[in-house]
């Protein structure tokens, strides 16, 4: 049975080790106005393990929004091809993006101090206590995994438009369609089976980076734990 990320041991391992801080240092270490150490750091870590398992959920939403033009999108004007097109773009921003979650995981589980500019790759795997561990070859993994998309987020994110030659016919039906209706309308049933038949490849495929993703963010938690209970001792 495929394991979940929210049914880690290493959740609650780290909520029981914050128990006893209490509210007003709670308050300012999520406000970054405290140092902290101990079990304050584990308080940190399981507030973004915890964003890790709402971005998980948002990146099989962002998947599964793919097949769902209906209502809302196509009443205000959006074609199904503006709406395949924004749903693989959100899918593409995000899925590399769990790599930086899990730098600032450990930034925060190994009190690395980083600034969020500064917490990068190279510098979080080769800082002293995290080189050399289980956790670094973990986010070795999940950096070599996240790049697989890295060139389309980069593109959608600074100047252009995720294309290729199926979303490419789908679109230009979409125009035609629009500036004339009644000469196009014959190839509304052809256009949408083309268009199913492309959605249901893509949803096949992010979800299946999705389930390769978080089998390796699955790991990841294995090797944080270790942490985790080491600070939960100290």
């Amino acid at each position: 049975m495929k394991q979940k990320l929210q049914d880690h041991p290493i959740f609650t391992e780290a909520f029981k080790a914050t128990l006893d801080l209490s509210e007003d240092t709670r308050f300012l270490l999520l406000a970054g106005k405290s140092t902290y150490q101990g079990k304050e750091v584990l308080f940190k870590t399981h507030v973004w393990l915890g964003k890790f398992c709402a971005f998980m959920e948002q990146l099989k939403y962002a998947a599964g929004m793919l097949s769902k033009y209906r209502g809302s999108a196509a009443s205000s004007g959006a074609t199904r091809y503006d709406h395949i097109q924004y749903a693989i773009e959100n899918f593409y921003i995000r899925y590399p993006s769990a790599l930086d979650r899990a730098l600032r995981a450990v930034n925060e589980a190994f009190g690395l101090g980083f600034k969020p500019r500064k917490c990068r790759y190279d510098n979080v795997t080769n800082s002293p206590g995290v080189k050399g561990t289980s956790v670094a070859a973990a986010l070795t993994v999940i950096h070599g995994t996240t790049r697989k998309y890295k060139n389309e987020r980069d593109i959608i994110a600074h100047y252009g438009n995720y294309e290729d030659d199926t979303l490419r016919a789908i679109g230009a039906y979409c125009i035609a369609r629009k500036i004339d209706p009644q000469k196009f309308s014959k190839w509304d049933v052809h256009n949408k089976t083309m268009a199913d038949s492309y959605v249901k490849e893509k949803k096949r495929e992010f979800f299946g980076d999705i389930v390769v993703l978080e089998k390796f963010l699955y790991i990841f938690f294995d090797a944080l734990s270790i942490k985790i209970s080491g600070s939960q001792n100290s």
